[in-house]
């Protein structure tokens, strides 16, 4: 018959597999939004009210953020990538290195509103910047802004996960 310690230790180890299944169960990733493919919608707002939806990747660490979407011949009409950038930048930018498709970035203030749209070609060495702080930037394909009627002071619903406090 085991000892009362040897009980003990058993019915921790099965304790600590109980809860590593109830972690795993409640779905690990923050990203409320996401689709089964990995995408996350977010809803961009006009002050004019008009409004539209984009499907992004979110690039939250650094070998993410570097790739970006490079070697990549096409990118959805209504899909983009969404860079976390923390802490907050001003004056440090976007390039194209390896990014085949033109693009437009907007620059996102902390708190979601758009600081500064950027058009970049594709296969470039040129930064885009903004003096403007920011703590997104939300590259979709070139011209997605402006078709939709969004710009400057547009505001960008940022996925809970990444929202700044005091947002």
């Amino acid at each position: 018959m085991p000892t009362i310690a040897a009980r003990w230790k058993l019915v921790c180890l099965l304790g600590a597999f109980a809860l590593a299944f109830a972690v795993a169960g409640c779905g690990g990733d923050s990203k409320d939004d996401d689709d089964a493919n990995g995408l996350t919608t977010l809803t961009i707002k006009a002050a004019n009210g008009k409004s539209a939806k984009i499907n992004v990747e979110i690039a939250d660490n650094t070998n993410e953020r570097s790739t970006g979407l490079m070697n990549r011949d096409s990118l959805a009409k209504d899909n983009g990538m969404l860079f976390i950038i923390d802490p907050p930048i001003a004056g440090g930018g976007f390039y194209m290195k390896d990014t085949r498709i033109a693009l437009t970035v907007a620059f996102i203030g902390p708190c979601g509103a758009i600081v500064a749209l950027a058009d970049m070609e594709p296969l470039t060495l040129t930064l885009h910047s903004t003096n403007q702080p920011y703590n997104f930037g939300l590259e979709a394909n070139k011209g997605w802004f402006a078709e939709h009627g969004l710009g400057v002071g547009s505001t960008v619903t940022i996925p809970d996960a990444y929202k700044r406090p005091g947002c």
